[in-house]
């Protein structure tokens, strides 16, 4: 299988930070909440 890497565009974002956060949420179950909440 090959990848294809793109360039993000800024309406890729929610798409992206809603993947990102199922993944966590999936996989990091040690975080609270307010860990993935965070934003620097």
């Amino acid at each position: 299988m090959d990848a294809l890497i793109e360039k993000v565009n800024k309406s890729n974002y929610l798409e992206i930070v809603e993947v990102w956060e199922a993944s966590v949420r999936a996989t990091h179950h040690f975080l609270k909440e307010a860990d993935i909440a965070y934003r620097a």
